[in-house]
């Protein structure tokens, strides 16, 4: 097994914490080793400890324990891999794999690192906080999902249980000590701020993986002449579909498109939603709809320019606890984006500014039908909402403008312990 090079003891290291990293393709994965490798080509020696698993699709795949990937010592820990199917299993895998990881962080870290926590797997930060004062370090946090918010939105358990008061006083604690909280909105910093974390903590960094995304018409697509789409309107759905997001909505609307031809909902990725509408789909014998796995990265350039028009969905009680990140691909693609979900939410303001789609609550599904069936029929209206879908992540989200706050950002905080 190949080892990393010594380091003077005295030299500074940023170390990152997740659940997944590269070659995994879930979103976490790609943000973190997106600027890890980033940061790596600028002058920051990055260590990341992670699992030895990738998050869909392959889970019975493992990972050599130590690689170093362009620049990026990476370190893979034990845990059990039960799958995600089952909530059991996805504590138990949580349980063991932050055990493995507290090990490593105590033997890694280092007097003056800075230790970037993310917010999977759950409650970590509240783990690791202790070890990494203890060997005084720094810690920042990268919010990009507020638990237990999430889990008491999602039912798992009440917001008066004593579960739930009992971790929000911790990770309130940690966020409240913590150097530094990184946060990927402003709907999830003004919630911060409303239960007392400092505003001079808080540090918004919108994130982009969509470097390497840009529009390519259906001509030059070779993914959507292989899977048989040329001459259809697809709309598109392309990630994650889980226990924060609505089908009900959009199934409605597949059920009542069911005999235009024209029309084909795309569904690429995984989820507990995506079981959802394959069995409504099977029960109702759809044949408009078509599933397709995750795509590894390098087409994904292409496979998010299958569709026409993407929609994004998120429940309302999560607004400020998640960002859906699928919604800056999309963007980068040049293509129109339907929201469903809050009207007055994160995404939808972002959209109604760019003016480069439409939102729909949750449930009216005759809106969204009529939205489907005007963009259909509407090339040029569609050609300039996709425009300013791209103009949008051009001005505020390409992945330079993130890197470069990530960059200054962990600059200063080693300025400032120095």
């Amino acid at each position: 097994m190949k080892m990393p090079n010594s380091h003077n003891k005295d030299s500074k290291q940023l170390v990152c914490v997740h659940y997944y990293f590269y070659p995994d393709n879930s979103a976490g994965s790609q943000m973190l080793s997106d600027i890890s490798f980033y940061l790596s080509s600028n002058s920051f020696e990055v260590t990341v400890i992670t699992s030895r698993y990738v998050r869909y699709d392959v889970e019975d795949k493992t990972l050599i324990n130590y690689e170093e990937i362009n620049g990026v010592n990476v370190y893979r820990v034990w845990s059990s891999n039960f799958g995600r199917r089952r909530i059991i299993n996805r504590v138990i895998n949580y349980i063991t794999l932050e055990i493995s990881l507290m090990i490593k962080l105590f033997q890694i870290v280092k007097q003056n690192d800075t230790v970037l926590l993310l917010t999977e797997p759950p409650f970590f930060n509240i783990i690791a906080y202790p070890i990494i004062r203890l060997k005084k370090g720094v810690v920042v946090n990268w919010v990009q999902d507020l638990f237990p918010e999430v889990a008491v939105s999602a039912g798992l358990f009440s917001k008066s249980s004593l579960i739930n008061r009992s971790l929000t006083t911790l990770r309130n604690f940690i966020f409240k000590k913590a150097d530094k909280n990184i946060v990927i909105g402003n709907t999830m910093l003004d919630y911060l701020v409303s239960i007392g974390i400092s505003n001079n903590t808080i540090k918004i960094v919108n994130w982009s993986k969509g470097g390497e995304i840009f529009p390519i018409s259906h001509n030059d697509n070779q993914i959507r002449k292989d899977w048989g789409l040329e001459g259809k309107f697809v709309i598109g759905y392309s990630g994650n579909l889980g226990r924060a997001h609505d089908v009900s909505t959009i199934l409605a609307v597949i059920d009542k498109l069911k005999f235009n031809n024209n029309i084909l909902f795309l569904f690429i990725g995984c989820g507990d939603g995506f079981d959802t509408v394959k069995q409504y789909a099977a029960k109702n014998k759809l044949n408009n709809i078509m599933f397709k796995p995750y795509q590894n990265r390098d087409l994904l350039p292409l496979s998010l320019n299958i569709a026409d028009v993407h929609w994004v969905t998120l429940d309302p009680k999560m607004e400020g606890f998640i960002v859906p990140s699928k919604f800056y691909g999309i963007l980068a693609a040049g293509k129109p984006v339907i929201f469903i979900g809050d009207r007055d939410g994160e995404i939808a303001r972002d959209i109604r500014k760019g003016e480069c789609g439409e939102s729909v609550i949750i449930g009216n599904y005759k809106r969204l039908e009529e939205i489907i069936k005007q963009y259909s029929n509407n090339v040029t209206l569609l050609s300039a909402l996709g425009q300013n879908s791209r103009k949008l992540f051009e001005k505020k989200y390409q992945f330079h403008i993130s890197a470069v706050k990530f960059y200054n950002l962990l600059t200063d905080i080693g300025r400032n312990i120095q």
